[in-house]
């Protein structure tokens, strides 16, 4: 027999007939030089950066790069060294974790195995004691947000991923959160099942207009779902901007390389408006450049921004064609330079550029 934490009685029907959302509170959230470290290591280090009322922030950057050690400031699970962080005005260091009107939605979902879908989103509402006729209404109203209301009598073992996720994220919802953390929120999931979830939860954040912060190491899903993405690396911030400026303008050659794909190539200066590659092979820019003769530089180029045309034709590098591979209706070519430096270029599939690899 399962441990009642909820009133009896509480049975939650599927609703059909669906209705406006009432909007959730929202607020601004601020992080002013934040810093961390565990014993000798440096986990963050003076972060600082806002977020705008009912805007997505994406939290960007590989493994260990202190990401979900933010999220755990943000949420009091982890107090900061230094540093302030504000939501709606109050300093959160001051306020306990489960005093703060903060939701958090885990990887591993973290649903109560014992506990129905229903009382696994009551749960945080019946530990604030609130009236049972409440308790019931919010339930029906965060299933019917999250397409679950015929599940509301199911244990999570009887669920989809998909399915367990969005009851976490209706859990995380149902306390009227003035904002939302999301860690590696659609991790666990297949490709397709992800792509359908980062498309359920954008239409529920926008309905909510709640203010959001989500970690993920899939630049793709950030792009996707980020109205604004903050890229880390070790411990530090690199950029801040809309997916379009950091794809477009990154500001350096980490950023430059970890969003997106981008071809590195060795050079040097050779006058105000010239390049000569490693290759020994010479490069006319279409600026002036900001560097004076004999500076080595690093020239950057994406894929799309590579054409595939015939040896000899003047402006060309003399490239060794590798492999080749379908990308929906774009060919992803990967090439060598004569000193083997490997560069990829996206061309349309039916441009008939495939030669024979070597």
């Amino acid at each position: 027999m399962r441990q009642k934490t909820i009133p009896e009685g509480l049975h939650v029907p599927y609703v059909s007939t669906p209705k406006p959302a009432e909007p959730l509170p929202t607020g601004g959230l601020a992080i002013a030089g934040v810093s961390h470290a565990f014993r000798d290591t440096r986990a963050l280090s003076d972060i600082s950066f806002a977020v705008a009322d009912g805007e997505v922030v994406a939290l960007l950057g590989p493994s260990g790069c202190g990401k979900s050690t933010l999220l755990r400031c943000i949420a009091g699970l982890i107090a900061p060294d230094h540093g302030t962080i504000t939501l709606n005005g109050p300093d959160l260091r001051k306020i306990p974790a489960r005093s703060r009107a903060i939701g958090m939605v885990f990887q591993n979902y973290a649903l109560f195995p014992h506990l129905t879908v229903a009382e696994n989103i009551a749960y945080g509402l019946v530990s604030r004691r609130l009236p049972r006729a409440e308790i019931k209404a919010q339930v029906v109203e965060m299933l019917r947000l999250v397409r679950l209301g015929a599940y509301a009598d199911r244990l999570p073992r009887e669920l989809s991923g998909g399915q367990q996720q969005r009851v976490a994220v209706a859990r995380a919802l149902a306390v009227r959160p003035s904002a939302l953390l999301l860690d590696e929120p659609f991790g666990a999931l297949d490709r397709g099942l992800r792509a359908e979830l980062q498309d359920e939860f954008v239409r529920l954040q926008r309905d909510l207009g709640i203010t959001t912060i989500m970690v993920t190491h899939d630049q793709e899903e950030a792009q996707t779902v980020a109205d604004k993405l903050v890229v880390m690396s070790a411990g530090h911030i690199e950029q801040i901007g809309t997916p379009e400026q950091i794809y477009d303008h990154p500001a350096s050659l980490f950023v430059n390389g970890f969003i997106g794909h981008a071809n590195h190539l060795s050079a040097r200066v050779t006058t105000r408006d010239s390049l000569t590659l490693a290759t020994g092979e010479a490069i006319a820019m279409d600026r002036a450049l900001a560097f004076l003769p004999g500076t080595e530089v690093v020239l950057t180029t994406r894929p799309e921004h590579v054409a595939i045309v015939e040896a000899g034709t003047p402006g060309s590098l003399a490239a060794r064609w590798v492999r080749a591979a379908p990308l929906a209706h774009l060919l992803s070519v990967d090439l060598e330079l004569s000193n083997r430096t490997p560069v990829k270029a996206l061309v349309p599939r039916g441009s008939g550029t495939r030669p024979a690899p070597g």
